[in-house]
């Protein structure tokens, strides 16, 4: 009976350690599948291993959805791999695995940026940069301020923009994260060509290229550095040496995969964007290719379209050339796609996020400085004590040594009385007997000869 007692306290004991195991066993895969996936040699068959293994395991749905997600990007699939990262998102635990979490939330506001879903791309940063406040991963950290910049910038609050900004490059040289530098010079990219600064643009493009690492084997959306020669080459086409530009866009045609369908239609469209100065029918042909790209590339949900906009060139290069039905063709189809275009969520609602997201930074910020306000009071309080018990100290040593002089004139005062008395008459004043018999006495003793 007394060991029946306690059987409910070790029931409950063996329950915790079992589910202390499971959640110490899910960080430890996912740590190492994470591995793997940032060294860029997660592969089609290690995949299918994992699922093999623990395809009749709740705990690590969340993970496969994740690396189905990887491989899927790896192959330019950018729609399903959206729909596995949201599929992982509601099965992530946010509590327990939150190095996964945090995973989730980067690859989907990466994605989002990149394809201009914005509402969702703030949302998520939001939640990216608490996550990697919360993991005090650098990184993540890095990256959520640089998206969170590029939010206020969209949102025209470009002094906070920049702060976050400078704050996210500040961390990138201290933790010597060179991919975050990149960003800050992409990021001021974005900022001067929007303002139409295209010189000072493609000086800030560069300089991302010269900082982007030589190896990158993990990335989220496209090859960055293939993304950054052509962005330096389409700005060239704008500027004072177009011809190196154009030749530089062609050149990237033949390197990028035959797949990437979403890179290949912003070059083809670079190239008929320059050749509508130069030669129509040239610019209609990699407009057309640009079109073709654009329809075979694959693209997450809430993207906003560039097909109205190339059927928009292709109208008008018609129209300059006289080709009336061709141009109201694919002016009407612009037209139509344009009225078709749905954004999404109220931009609002995020835009207010935003806000609360600053203001929580500005709430922090008085805090702080109310922190610091009351720290300089106490030390102002305490150079004050320090000041009066100072002054009274110098008072008191100043005091004793002014009784001190006093009593010693005093004290000689009196002895020279004293002396005065001791050989002086009371009545005449004059010498008494004991002093002047004192004098003669001290003269005769000095001549009296030593005894022999």
């Amino acid at each position: 009976m007394k060991h029946i007692k306690f059987l409910p306290l070790i029931l409950i004991l063996i329950a915790l350690t079992m589910l202390t195991s499971v959640h110490s066993f899910s960080e430890d895969l996912t740590e190492s599948y994470l591995e793997r996936v940032h060294s860029g040699h997660y592969t089609e068959s290690e995949h299918m291993s994992f699922v093999n293994e623990y395809a009749n395991t709740p705990s690590t749905q969340a993970l496969s959805n994740f690396l189905e997600a990887r491989l899927l990007l790896n192959d330019f699939n950018y729609e399903e791999a959206y729909e596995q990262l949201l599929l992982s998102l509601e099965r992530v635990d946010t509590h327990g695995d939150l190095r996964l979490y945090g995973e989730i939330l980067y690859y989907l506001s990466e994605l989002e940026f990149y394809f201009h879903n914005s509402t969702s791309a703030i949302e998520h940063s939001l939640l990216l940069h608490d996550v990697a406040t919360q993991l005090d991963d650098q990184r993540l950290l890095i990256e959520s301020l640089f998206n969170l910049a590029d939010a206020y910038a969209y949102n025209y609050d470009y002094e906070k923009a920049i702060n976050l900004a400078e704050y996210g490059l500040a961390l990138s040289e201290t933790q010597a994260y060179p991919l975050g530098q990149s960003h800050y010079y992409t990021f001021l990219f974005n900022l001067h060509f929007y303002n139409g600064e295209d010189i000072k643009a493609l000086e800030m493009v560069n300089s991302a290229y010269d900082l982007f690492p030589k190896s990158t084997p993990h990335s989220v959306v496209l090859n960055p550095k293939l993304e950054l020669q052509r962005i330096i080459a389409t700005e060239k086409t704008f500027l004072k040496d177009p011809g190196t530009g154009v030749e530089d866009l062609k050149k990237l045609l033949q390197e990028l995969p035959p797949h990437d369908f979403v890179s290949l239609y912003k070059v083809n469209f670079s190239l008929g964007h320059y050749y509508a100065q130069q030669d129509l029918e040239l610019s209609n042909y990699y407009m057309k290719q640009a079109l073709n790209d654009f329809r075979l590339a694959s693209f997450i949900p809430g993207a906003i379209s560039d097909e109205s906009m190339i059927l928009e060139y292709l109208g008008y290069n018609y129209y300059v050339l006289e080709d009336y039905k061709q141009a109201s063709k694919f002016l009407y189809d612009s037209l139509a796609l344009k009225n078709e275009i749905s954004y999404g969520k109220n931009i609002s609602t995020v835009i207010t996020k935003l806000d609360d997201f600053k203001n929580e930074e500005l709430n922090e910020q008085i805090a702080s400085l109310q922190k610091r306000n009351e720290i300089k009071v106490e030390r102002i309080k305490d150079a004050r004590r320090i000041t009066i018990i100072l002054i009274i100290s110098l008072f008191l040593i100043s005091l004793a040594f002014f009784i001190t002089f006093i009593e010693y004139h005093q004290k000689k005062k009196t002895e020279a009385i004293l002396y005065n008395t001791s050989i002086t008459d009371n009545l005449t004043q004059l010498f008494n007997r004991g002093h002047i018999l004192n004098i003669f006495e001290i003269p005769f003793r000095l001549r009296q000869p030593f005894s022999s």
